[in-house]
């Protein structure tokens, strides 16, 4: 495998759409009112408590359970198998 290959991850045939993913979060209640809603501090995730933010952990999961639910429904219609979304594509997401 060529270099070039390795650091963009596995080989797709077409990967999805610019933007699918935020039309996607976009689109979904939970995901929407936690991105706009100053009660819930603008932020789609949430963490047990202050000390675990960003320690991924069961607790963690099933306090962010939708917008993972929205995620893998995005990915997994593009990839059938087995296989990490690669940080390029999550970061063209966030720059859309």
């Amino acid at each position: 495998m060529a270099e070039s290959e390795a650091s963009v991850g596995p080989r797709y045939q077409e990967w999805p759409a610019a933007g699918s993913l935020a039309n996607l979060m976009d689109d979904n209640k939970i995901c929407r009112r936690r991105l706009l809603s100053k009660e819930d501090g603008y932020q789609l995730t949430r963490w047990p408590s202050s000390n675990t933010i960003g320690i991924g952990s069961v607790a963690a999961m099933a306090l962010n359970a939708e917008p993972l639910l929205v995620i893998a429904k995005w990915w997994c219609a593009w990839q059938p198998s087995a296989v990490y979304i690669p940080i390029d594509l999550l970061k063209r997401e966030v720059l859309v």
